[in-house]
């Protein structure tokens, strides 16, 4: 699962980075819809937009694209 900063590169690649930079809350929100892979990840960067969650590198909002 890979979703990346449209502004700097940084990405986000795994479940992982997904609670520490997301919160638990949003993580299940993903984990536990299920579908295909590419689904997740377009579920993943949109509700990192849609909640405001900035980039840890360059602190922009609204930046997250699915690769």
């Amino acid at each position: 699962m890979i979703i990346r900063c449209s502004s700097c590169g940084f990405e986000i690649t795994d479940e992982k980075q997904i609670r520490l930079y997301g919160g638990v809350e949003l993580s299940m929100k993903i984990l536990g819809s299920g579908g295909s892979p590419v689904e997740r990840r377009r579920k993943t960067a949109d509700l990192f937009n849609r909640h405001g969650i900035p980039c840890p590198k360059c602190k922009k909002k609204d930046v997250w694209s699915w690769l």
